[in-house]
């Protein structure tokens, strides 16, 4: 069975909550373990590596990690930074000494830790149940499953994206999204058609104070999100959380906002044509 490393995230959408509580608590980490055990991992990585560390940094990160980063709240992947800023011989771990003294916590996450080509790599996968286990999570909490934002994680995504539907029992694809090109979404569009394969918008918005950059609503390029997208699956789950009656009338006012959005540019349309003709 193929790994593909470069596939972290995985959005469930409708699964049944109760079910889906279960499920987690047998098989994933819960918050503050995660985050105390990532420190852990994160310590052993970089020693390894030869990182300069001061021996107090060392020696808390590995008993008392709590008190440099809070696990009810945040990663140890900051603190593990701003203590690699400190030593100038660490800069031989990046492209320069620049580099290490201005990257941005996001940076040093995606393009450093998380980058196998990285000479700080820190394989995640001990912390994580595996592609296929989520997946299986989700659908055994009759939800559906989505890859996420897939170029945030690599810039050659495309050349993995084959090796998908032989391997794993995805349903779809998260092709808008706030950091995409609209090159990059119309790639994700055209292979979710070939592969039958639903499609979904996403901005990442977490609150303005941890992604300024990320607006609720708005997916690739900053172009508002086309409700459109999510009528083509949201009846095929059936645990969405709201009545019956009340998720019959969702759809509907999805579908029918969608149809009054085609009416219109159908007329805009015809007015451009008619234009032409009298330009003409």
């Amino acid at each position: 069975m193929l790994l593909l490393f470069l596939f972290i995230e995985v959005l469930g959408y409708g699964f049944d909550i109760k079910k889906m509580k279960d499920l987690l608590n047998k098989n994933v980490y819960s918050f503050y373990n995660k985050q105390i055990a990532e420190s852990k991992l994160n310590l052993v990585t970089f020693k390894k590596y030869g990182v300069c560390f001061s021996s107090e940094f060392e020696k808390k990160m590995a008993e008392h990690p709590e008190e440099l980063f809070d696990p009810n709240k945040t990663s140890s992947r900051k603190a593990f930074l701003e203590e690699i800023k400190k030593y100038p011989q660490n800069a031989r771990f990046f492209n320069s000494q620049e580099q290490m003294e201005e990257i941005t916590i996001r940076d040093f996450t995606r393009n450093i830790v998380y980058n196998p080509k990285s000479s700080l790599y820190v394989d995640q996968s001990p912390l994580y149940p595996s592609l296929n286990k989520t997946i299986e999570m989700i659908h055994l909490a009759r939800g559906i499953a989505f890859l996420a934002h897939l170029y945030e994680y690599s810039p050659t995504v495309a050349e993995n994206l084959e090796k998908i539907p032989s391997n794993y029992q995805l349903d779809g694809i998260e092709c808008y999204y706030t950091t995409f090109t609209k090159e990059q979404s119309r790639f994700l569009e055209k292979y979710c058609k070939e592969h039958n394969l639903y499609k979904s918008y996403g901005s990442d918005f977490h609150g303005y104070e941890v992604k300024p950059n990320n607006h609720m609503g708005l997916g690739t390029e900053g172009e508002k999100m086309d409700k459109s997208i999510i009528s083509e699956w949201i009846d095929k789950v059936n645990n969405i959380l709201i009545p019956i009656s009340n998720r019959q009338k969702f759809i509907e006012s999805i579908r029918t906002e969608n149809q009054y959005s085609e009416n219109n540019i159908n007329i805009i349309d015809k007015k451009d044509e008619n234009i032409e003709d009298i330009e003409l």
